[in-house]
C-alpha cells in the first residue's frame, strides 16, 4: 500500500493527463486497497462496461497490474485482483524529461524522441506495428533504424508477461509451490522453510532474467553485416535490428539510471570542478551496460574499469591540459608569506590560492576543500582513440578518490578503479538533505543534523559544546526539527521513577525516517503546485482554448488581441515558475526513492 500523499499526486496527474475516468478508479484502489473488477464497479458506482474499458486502458499504460489464482476452481470463473504500481503512475511526471535526455543523446535522429514519445501514449506495442503506421517505405525504414538504435541503447525494452503482475504475488506463488513439494519432507519446519525460500529466490531470479538481456528484442539483420562494436571495443559484431514481432516499452529503469549519471555529475561538478566533472561522466558512461536499474546490487569484481576506458568515452573538446598546478606556480603566487591564504577549489580540481576575505562559514566547503591536493603535470602516455593523456586522466580520477564523497574507489594493484554507487548516493543523499534543512530551518539547524549524524546520540551538553551554541537556541532549533521528524529523542532513566531530573535525554538522527518524511512533505507540496497549475490553466481557458485552433496556431500575434497577449504571456511566466519548481521537487524524489 502507497502513502496517501503519493496517491493523492497520482490523483490529480492523472485527472490532468487521462481524464476524470482514470482518476476515479485509480483513487478507488487508493482507499480500498486491491480490488476486483466488480468492487470497482460497486466503490465508484460505475457501469461495469466502463470500469473494464478503464482497466483495459490503465493496464496497456502498466498504471494497473492484475492476479489471478491459477489453482483450480472447478465450474466457478477465476477472479481476478488488480492493484495500482504508483511507481508508474508517478513516471509520468517524468514524460518531457525523458524526451529531452533521448534528444540529447540521439542528436542525430530526429524522429528518437517522437518515437518514445509515442510508446509513452501508448504504454506498449509491438514494434512491427508501430513501424507499418507509417505509409511511406522511406520513413519506415528511418523509424525501424531508430527503434534498433533505441533498443540497444536500452531506452526501449520489450514487455514479458510477468511484468503485468505484482512482484509479491509471484514469489509468494513461487514459495507457495516449493512449500507444497517439501510437504513429506522429514525436515524440521524451519530447515523447509529456509530452503522453500532459496529455491523461490532462483526460480524467481530465473524468471526475471531474460529483462536483463541487452540483445533482447533483437535480431540478426539479414544483410549479415559484420560492423565494429561501438565505442571502440574492437570486437566485432553481427548487424542486429529490431525484432517486429516484440512488444517494446519505454525502459524507466534506464532513464533513472541515466538522471542519477547526470545528477552525479552535477554533483560532481559544483564539489570538485568542472573538468573533473566530465571525466566522472565518462567513467560513469562505461557502466552503461554493465548495470540495469539503480537498485542493483553491485558485483565489485566485475566493476572496475581503467583509465583507458575513461579515457575512450572522454569527448575529445575537453582538455585536460594544465588543470593541475604545479607547487612551483602556487609559491611564486603567494610569494612566500604576506597575509594567510586559504586553498580553494577551482574548475577541474584546480587548487587555486583565495585571500580569506572571500571565504564563508559553510562546514562542506571547508572538508570538501582539504582533501584537494596539487600534482605536477606531465604529457604522460596518449591514448590512441580519445587523444586524452592517461596520466591526467588518471589524476582527476585520483581527485575524485581523495574526495569526501568518494565519487571513485581506486582497486587493489592494477585492477583500476571502480563506482561504488551505494556509498556514493548514501553520502550524496546526506548532502542533500543537509542542503534541505538548511533551506527550511536555516544553517544553524543543518549544522544541528550533521553533528547528530555524526555523533550517533548525544545529549544537550555535549551538542550545544560541539555546535558552539546557547542552550536557548540550541533548544528551538531542536524542537523544530524533531517536530519535523529530522530528530528524535531517546529518554534513559537512571532510576526505576523515570524521574526527568534523573533521566538522560539523547537526540539522534534516524535515516530511514527521516527521508520518509521529506518524501512526504514533497508529495504534498506538489500535489498542491499541480493544483495550482491546473487552477491557472481553467483560469485562463479562453485564451488557452483560442491558441489552439488550427487556424491561430502560428498565427497568435496576428489572431489575439492586446488584452490577451498580456493575458497569454502572464500566464506562460506563471506555468513556467510552477513546472520548474515541480521540476526539481521531482529531483528530490528521484534522490531519496529512486536512486
Amino acid at each position: 500500500m502507497t502513502s496517501r500523499q503519493l496517491g493523492e499526486l497520482c490523483k490529480v496527474v492523472l485527472r490532468d493527463v487521462y481524464g476524470e475516468l482514470a482518476e476515479t478508479v485509480v483513487g478507488c484502489f487508493l482507499d480500498h486497497g486491491r480490488l476486483t473488477a466488480s468492487q470497482i464497479a460497486k466503490y465508484t458506482k460505475l457501469p461495469p462496461s466502463t470500469v473494464h474499458r478503464a482497466l483495459v486502458a490503465l493496464i496497456q499504460n502498466r498504471f494497473i497490474q492484475y492476479w489471478t489464482d491459477d489453482s483450480p476452481q472447478g465450474p466457478k470463473p477465476q477472479t481476478f485482483y488488480y492493484s495500482v504500481d504508483w511507481n508508474n503512475v508517478y513516471a509520468v511526471l517524468w514524460t518531457g524529461q525523458m524526451m529531452t535526455l533521448v534528444e540529447s543523446m540521439f542528436p542525430g535522429m530526429d524522429n528518437a524522441a517522437e518515437v518514445v514519445k509515442n510508446m509513452l501514449v501508448y504504454g506498449h506495442m509491438k514494434a512491427g506495428d508501430y513501424i507499418d503506421a507509417y505509409p511511406d517505405q522511406e520513413n519506415r525504414i528511418s523509424i525501424e533504424k531508430t527503434v534498433t538504435s533505441l533498443m540497444q541503447r536500452r531506452v526501449l525494452v520489450p514487455v514479458f508477461d510477468f511484468e503485468f503482475n505484482p512482484e509479491q504475488d509471484i514469489y509468494e506463488n513461487l514459495l507457495k509451490e516449493s512449500l507444497t513439494k517439501l510437504r513429506t519432507s522429514s525436515q524440521s519446519e524451519t530447515a523447509k522453510m529456509t530452503a522453500a525460500t532459496q529455491e523461490a529466490n532462483q526460480r524467481k531470479e530465473t524468471l526475471f532474467s531474460p529483462r536483463n538481456d541487452v540483445k533482447a528484442g533483437l535480431i540478426p539483420a539479414e544483410t549479415n553485416q559484420i560492423q565494429k562494436a561501438s565505442r571502440g571495443t574492437g570486437i566485432l559484431e553481427q548487424k542486429m535490428t529490431v525484432d517486429r514481432e516484440a512488444i517494446l516499452a519505454v525502459n524507466l529503469e534506464k532513464y533513472l539510471l541515466f538522471a542519477r549519471n547526470k545528477y552525479l555529475v552535477k554533483v560532481v561538478e559544483r564539489r570538485v570542478g568542472k573538468i573533473s566533472a566530465r571525466v566522472y561522466d565518462a567513467a560513469l558512461q562505461c557502466y552503461e551496460n554493465r548495470i540495469h536499474r539503480c537498485k542493483d546490487v553491485q558485483d565489485i569484481d566485475k566493476s572496475y574499469i581503467s583509465a583507458r576506458d575513461v579515457a575512450m568515452r572522454l569527448s575529445v573538446d575537453v582538455s585536460l591540459a594544465d588543470t593541475f598546478v604545479s607547487p612551483s606556480t602556487k609559491r611564486s603566487a603567494n610569494g612566500g608569506g604576506g597575509n594567510p591564504t586559504k586553498k580553494r577549489r577551482g574548475d577541474g580540481g584546480v587548487a587555486i590560492n583565495a585571500m580569506n576575505g572571500d571565504d564563508d562559514d559553510d562546514d562542506d566547503d571547508d572538508d570538501e576543500d582539504d582533501y584537494i591536493q596539487d600534482h605536477h603535470a606531465n604529457n604522460g602516455s596518449m591514448n590512441g582513440s580519445s587523444g586524452h593523456s592517461l596520466d591526467d586522466v588518471t589524476k582527476h580520477l585520483q581527485l575524485l578518490a581523495d574526495s569526501p564523497t568518494e565519487f571513485v574507489v581506486k582497486g587493489p594493484g592494477n585492477k583500476g578503479w571502480y563506482v561504488p554507487y551505494e556509498k556514493v548516493m548514501e553520502k550524496v543523499r546526506q548532502l542533500a538533505y543537509d542542503e534541505y534543512i538548511s533551506e527550511k530551518f536555516g544553517k544553524t539547524a543543518a549544522r544541528i543534523i550533521r553533528v547528530v549524524r555524526d555523533k550517533g546520540k548525544v545529549d544537550e551538553k555535549l551538542l550545544t559544546k560541539i555546535a558552539l551554541l546557547q542552550s536557548d537556541e540550541m533548544r528551538s532549533h531542536t524542537a523544530q526539527l524533531q517536530e519535523a521528524g529530522c530528530l528524535e529523542l531517546q529518554e534513559i532513566p537512571k532510576t526505576n521513577d523515570r524521574t526527568p531530573a534523573r533521566s538522560l535525554f539523547l537526540w539522534f538522527h534516524r535515516t530511514n525516517r527521516a527521508y520518509s518524511r521529506l518524501l512526504q512533505d514533497v508529495y504534498n507540496t506538489m500535489k498542491n503546485l499541480y493544483l495550482r497549475l491546473l487552477y491557472e490553466r481553467s483560469s485562463h481557458s479562453l485564451v488557452l482554448s483560442k491558441i489552439e485552433r488550427e487556424d491561430v496556431k502560428g498565427n497568435e500575434q496576428e489572431f489575439l488581441s492586446e488584452a490577451e497577449k498580456k493575458e497569454l504571456n502572464s500566464f506562460r511566466m506563471k506555468e513556467e515558475k510552477i513546472i520548474v519548481q515541480i521540476s526539481r521537487l521531482d529531483e528530490l524524489v528521484r534522490v531519496f526513492r529512486d536512486y
